[in-house]
């Protein structure tokens, strides 16, 4: 049995699951490891018992983590389409985005019908109109801030509000108008492409499942999955060694992709909650709603989002509600739990107060608090009309803040009381490939940063640990944008793998003229056992016997003819493996 790898990515991220789905797309063996005995890791989506809740059929919620939305133009919808990932998946649009403010929370009109149909008059309709239109067919890299822009198109300052925070997400008054009005274009130029929202949101919790549909493609393209284990790395120049619980064999790999803290990456305050009656502020019970809080005093705005049983997240007559803004790092005697409490508590309350009266039966509250050193527990898409080749889709000092105002609801609707509570900080970390003695640091993108064209290895960016300890504080990606930075994310490891193998292998060099190579052989040997790559011991089934000069010789094929982002290599028509 051969036990030696050419690659081994520690942790299933989502980022680490789209380089996992292309390195082993791309002809590389690849050995995927876990401790965790679910996918995802601080991506996943996790049950309600795991997280500590004590309610009714805890085992019927999906609960992200770091729950995020798919625009329906990007880089991860494309690699989902594209490589046929998209199948074993499935996805609903989001309803409604809303903006609030000192009075209400009030529904953004999100497109041409919505924005004539709505109660602004006439003029500020034809210069809104006008600049959306200008910032739809752009492509121009503007300076200066988003605001300044914005008031350029003479717009009011309540359809500044709307654009900068609903339509942009921006996170605070001064973002830089590059990133800001990337994210305006993608939203303009995904709507209508499944339906009349611009973005849809992944069943089942989100991200976690997005990671687990990567990973069972590189699992089709033969990637090794080994997850629940404990395991030791002793690596040197030459090599890796993985010593894993239970697996009689000691693995190998050339190369090592895992998570690295990003100091410079600002970490983000999250809030989860459980409750059993709807929230109403459009006189509609709200399914699948984003709900935008601009930012006071020098703060950060904070977006929600509201999901409910058509997510396959929850069950019938539950919902589930997620709130998050960065939190800066500063010194504070609270834990990271209470200072994220602290933040978002009356946002949530905000929120709470739009919904129904508590239900009839007695259920109790409880709130549960992450611990201090931890950003995740422990052990813890089909739009009538789409086409066969779309997604599956269904209709400061402490963070200065002022807590906003919070109305007074009527007597025959008081605030509803959550089922479960539970406030944490998530670290977004970097990820570190290792090979040869070679360590390359690939930072996970920003709000501020543009998007790039990674579907080649010019223009894959990466540096050094001095390099990201050096970098300024970065903001983490606003909500529509998560998955598609993750993608981004896997993108640059893969290129920056490709270029460590290849100095290794003494320099080979891409063809242009060659196709990519698909290693056939490897995709024929793995197909059989793809369903059986899960937590259990790899066998020899799974970790087919060649010899180390074949072993090289197949890799340097394959590093040689390697010029394209794998998961935008069509399938062929015919072709119903996937990838």
């Amino acid at each position: 049995m051969d036990s030696h790898f050419d690659v081994a990515i520690v942790g299933t991220t989502l980022a680490h699951a789209v380089a996992a789905a292309a390195l082993a797309k791309a002809g590389l063996r690849v050995v995927h490891v876990d401790k965790n005995a679910y996918y995802g890791a601080h991506d996943a989506s996790l049950a309600a018992d795991e997280l500590g809740a004590d309610i009714p059929h805890p085992r019927r919620y999906n609960i992200g983590l770091a729950p995020g939305l798919v625009p329906a133009q990007g880089p991860l919808i494309d690699a989902l389409v594209a490589s046929g990932v998209a199948r074993y998946l499935d996805f609903r649009l989001i309803d409604r985005i809303a903006l609030a403010d000192q009075d209400a929370i009030h529904p953004v009109p999100t497109d041409k019908a919505a924005i004539f149909a709505a109660d602004i008059p006439l003029l500020h309709k034809r210069r809104l109109m006008s600049f959306l239109r200008q910032q739809a067919e752009a492509s121009d890299v503007p300076s200066g801030t988003l605001h300044t822009a914005l008031n350029a198109a003479k717009l009011p300052s309540d359809l500044v509000n709307a654009v900068a925070y609903a339509l942009a997400f921006a996170t605070r008054a001064d973002d830089p108008a590059a990133s800001s009005l990337a994210r305006l274009r993608t939203h303009l130029r995904s709507a209508g492409r499944y339906g009349p929202s611009p973005f849809l949101l992944p069943h089942y919790g989100g991200p976690g499942e997005l990671a687990q549909a990567f990973c069972r493609a590189a699992a089709v393209g033969g990637a090794v999955y080994i997850l629940g284990r404990d395991f030791q790395i002793e690596s040197t120049a030459d090599k890796h060694t993985l010593t894993i619980d239970e697996v009689p064999d000691v693995l190998t790999a050339d190369l090592l992709i895992h998570h690295v803290e990003d100091p410079s990456l600002i970490p983000i305050a999250r809030a989860i909650a459980i409750i059993a009656r709807p929230i109403s502020f459009a006189n509609d019970p709200e399914e699948a709603t984003v709900v935008v809080f601009p930012p006071s005093d020098g703060g950060f705005a904070v977006t929600g989002l509201i999901t409910g049983s058509s997510s396959m997240s929850c069950p019938e007559g539950s919902y589930i509600v997620y709130l998050s803004t960065p939190l800066p790092n500063v010194e504070s005697t609270s834990s990271p739990a209470e200072r994220a409490e602290s933040v978002l508590r009356p946002y949530l309350d905000r929120l709470l107060a739009a919904a129904g009266p508590d239900p009839p039966a007695e259920l109790h509250t409880e709130t549960v608090a992450m611990p201090a050193d931890a950003d995740q527990p422990a052990d813890a898409i089909a739009v009538a009309g789409a086409s066969a080749q779309s997604p599956n889709t269904s209709s400061s000092e402490e963070h200065r803040r002022v807590a906003p105002d919070i109305p007074t609801p009527p007597a025959t609707r008081p605030p509803i009381h959550p089922l479960f509570t539970h406030f944490y900080v998530q670290h977004t970390p970097a990820s570190e490939t290792l090979c040869s003695g070679t360590s390359t640091m690939i930072p996970a993108p920003g709000a501020y940063d543009v998007p790039e064209d990674l579907t080649s290895e010019s223009s894959a960016p990466s540096g050094t640990a001095a390099d990201l300890g050096n970098r300024s504080s970065r903001l983490p990606p606003p909500l529509p944008s998560g998955p598609d930075a993750a993608a981004t994310t896997g993108a640059r490891i893969f290129w920056a793998a490709i270029r460590a193998l290849r100095q290794k292998d003494g320099g080979a060099t891409p063809t242009d003229e060659a196709p990519l190579n698909t290693s056939p052989e490897l995709e024929q040997a793995a197909a059989s056992d793809a369903s059986t790559a899960t937590s259990a011991s790899p066998s020899a089934a799974t970790m087919p016997e060649s010899s180390g000069t074949d072993r090289v010789a197949k890799r340097r094929a394959a590093l040689a003819t390697t010029t394209l982002w794998p998961p935008l290599v069509v399938r062929d028509a015919d072709d119903e493996g996937g990838w």
